[in-house]
């Protein structure tokens, strides 16, 4: 009978260590989910600025123009080309580093 009891207070410990461990894992497959999918965060910011004209800088480069869309994973902005033409370009929006507001 000694024994069950000494099973049980090991099967307890155990569990508690298991389930310290499985919390630690649900963190750690949700920050690299993240990583992988994109932060959505990011692109409910970039949504509001539809319409707006903004300076848009990606890996160390900035343009000019007004963003025309936004999804979870590009940003659609329009530029004026110095031939007086627009341009549309997408972005993926995880290379984007800085936004200004120009308005």
């Amino acid at each position: 009978m000694e024994y069950f009891g000494l099973f049980g207070i090991f099967a307890f410990c155990l569990v508690i260590k298991l389930g310290k461990r499985v919390k630690y894992l649900q963190r750690k497959v949700k920050m690299l989910s993240k990583k992988l999918e994109g932060d959505k965060s990011m692109s409910k910011l970039l949504k509001e600025l539809i319409g707006k004209k903004c300076s848009v800088y990606t890996d160390g480069f900035g343009n000019v123009g007004k963003v025309l869309d936004v999804d979870e994973d590009w940003v659609k902005l329009e530029i004026e080309s110095r031939k007086g033409k627009n341009l549309i370009k997408l972005f993926p929006i995880e290379s984007v580093s800085n936004i200004e507001i120009r308005e």
